[in-house]
């Protein structure tokens, strides 16, 4: 990882997730994956990509969950 560069590991969640149709509340950027991947070129595909779309949906729905249930704080847990 270069300073002030996003790893392989974050650029290759950021392609998976710019693929997906994912949900965006008001206050989200739901153009920042793409924007993401645009700056840095493509390695290929990552072999952990549906294991990252299951992962990512996962998430999307629990926090959208919070938000619908008014919780104002979600804390992610050895998130990585």
């Amino acid at each position: 990882m270069e300073d002030g560069s996003p790893s392989a590991t974050a650029r290759a969640v950021a392609r998976v997730r710019a693929t997906m149709d994912r949900p965006v509340t008001a206050d989200g950027d739901g153009e920042i994956e793409q924007r993401l991947i645009e700056r840095f070129p493509s390695h290929g595909s990552s072999p952990m990509a549906d294991a990252l779309k299951r992962r990512t949906r996962w998430f999307d729905d629990v926090t959208l969950r919070c938000i619908d249930e008014d919780i104002r704080q979600v804390v992610l847990v050895a998130a990585g």
